[in-house]
């Protein structure tokens, strides 16, 4: 059991209160800049656009996390457990 007050973004959700949930999101968000998650690598943003200068434009970008965090593409561009390219 996680206390309301504690847990502000399904608290928010589960009252329909988007506003809420938006702005817990937005600073959840936040405090992920510089955090690094080992089981959650992406290329750097430079060496991805470098890359597609010289290999692309890609088109489709697989190997993306659940929350597509770490994608280079605009989300329907991306394959992902929910969006699997084989189904």
């Amino acid at each position: 059991y996680i206390k309301s007050a504690e847990n502000i973004m399904a608290d928010a959700l589960s009252r329909n209160d988007m506003e809420r949930f938006n702005e817990a999101l937005l600073l959840w968000q936040g405090t992920l800049q510089g955090v690094s998650d080992r089981d959650d690598c992406a290329l750097l943003n430079e060496i991805f656009v470098e890359a597609d200068k010289e290999f692309g434009p890609f088109t489709v970008e697989a190997c993306n996390g659940y929350n597509i965090l770490n994608a280079h593409l605009p989300a329907s561009e991306c394959w992902s457990p929910e969006n699997s390219a084989l189904q």
